[in-house]
């Protein structure tokens, strides 16, 4: 706990080179959906794909988990 509590996810994630997707709910009560927006400019130019679903919770109804199926297969076959 005493380790977590010190560190900085953001700064944390941006040694990460890979393609990165994030998804994440406009209307997330649990994580503000501003983290994932700090969390995409902590990558490179790029490298990070946030896409913000709207109306979404932290957790994704049955359409919404549909549509960010379709988001994961285009991001894995670009």
């Amino acid at each position: 706990h005493e380790t977590v509590v010190d560190l900085n996810p953001f700064e944390e994630i941006s040694s990460y080179k890979g393609p990165v997707l994030l998804m994440h709910g406009t209307a997330d009560e649990t994580v503000n959906y501003n983290y994932s927006i700090k969390a995409k400019e902590s990558y490179a130019p790029g490298q990070c794909h946030l896409q913000l679903i709207k109306d979404a919770g932290h957790k994704f109804t049955e359409k919404q988990t549909a549509s960010a199926i379709v988001l994961i297969h285009q991001f894995l076959h670009c």
